[in-house]
């Protein structure tokens, strides 16, 4: 079918949003939102992680320091345990 514009008057066209361009930027945000609070986590459990590991270190240091006359396994233990800790702080 043939339209005929017989007022000779310019139709106005139709301004349409582009619905890929917004579904882009939902997209984009929604990945921001995903890494800002896995990243926040993130942080958190770090944090977390290094202050357990300075308590133990604490604790470590503590019963260094104490003449305890308890048996030579647990002197043993508590070597075995700084040893480990402060191996496995070299590959942070």
């Amino acid at each position: 079918m043939i339209r005929i514009n017989l007022l000779g008057e310019t139709r106005p066209k139709a301004v349409r949003e582009s619905r890929a361009a917004r579904k882009r930027l939902c997209k984009l945000c929604f990945f921001i939102v995903a890494l800002a609070f896995s990243g926040g986590l993130l942080a958190i459990h770090t944090g977390r992680m290094d202050k357990e590991d300075k308590q133990v270190l604490a604790r470590i240091q503590r019963q260094k320091g104490e003449k305890t006359r308890s048996n030579s396994s647990s002197s043993r233990w508590i070597t075995l345990k700084s040893k480990k800790l402060s191996s496995s702080r070299e590959f942070r």
